[in-house]
């Protein structure tokens, strides 16, 4: 049985890969706060929160000698953003730490278990805005920002573990309301990929978007 860890089930794209692939007859390994994923069958919760010191390192003790076929790592929501003369260096922070720095340690304190599953595909999930050649919403710098990181880190630690069988997959949600569409489009595309760098922003059905 093939096997996905999917965090942060506390975002509602999260809760929705966990459900998609559980219903499938995948072990999913629904890392977050907690909540009802317990009940579902082929569910494994375990404790992870992005935003505090060392959650990567607890969630990889967690799972040590778990192998992994497929790692999601799915960004934060940070709402409206303030104004320019209301932002603030707290703001940005958490913006960093949720969409960039912290998919950024789950992706390498998890490359044991990677490399010990049979399909090897990493998974980060962004939005359009992380494209600096899309137009983009007028003042949604700091989302837009913490995105382009994301894909950035994304490739460097690509190019870093340098492993010709991972497949890197960034890829953007569908913009609709019908998130278990959207996460059903993005699972196929995730299911049907090759190994490959993490060199093209992806949208939900697998059309390569600039950058």
């Amino acid at each position: 049985m093939p096997s996905v860890l999917v965090a942060d089930v506390g975002q509602e794209i999260g809760r929705r890969f966990a459900q998609d692939y559980a219903a499938r007859g995948w072990t999913v390994f629904a890392a977050g706060p907690g909540g009802p994923f317990d009940a579902l069958p082929n569910v494994v919760s375990v404790s992870y929160d992005p935003m505090a010191e060392g959650g990567a390192d607890r969630l990889a003790r967690q799972l040590a000698g778990t192998a992994l076929d497929v790692l999601i790592v799915v960004g934060g929501a940070h709402g409206t953003p303030p104004p320019p003369d209301d932002t603030s260096p707290a703001v940005w922070q958490s913006a960093m730490i949720t969409n960039a720095l912290a998919p950024l340690e789950l992706i390498s304190r998890l490359k044991a278990n990677v490399m010990a599953g049979g399909q090897k595909k990493i998974v980060a999930v962004s939005r359009c805005s992380a494209s600096m050649a899309l137009p983009g919403e007028p003042g949604d710098y700091i989302s837009r920002a913490s995105r382009a990181a994301m894909h950035q880190l994304l490739r460097c630690i690509a190019a870093e573990w340098n492993e010709p069988g991972c497949s890197w997959i960034p890829i953007c949600p569908a913009e609709t309301p019908d998130v278990d569409a959207s996460v059903q489009a993005m699972r196929q595309v995730i299911a049907s990929a090759v190994p490959r760098e993490a060199m093209s922003l992806l949208s939900h059905d697998g059309r390569e978007l600039p950058w």
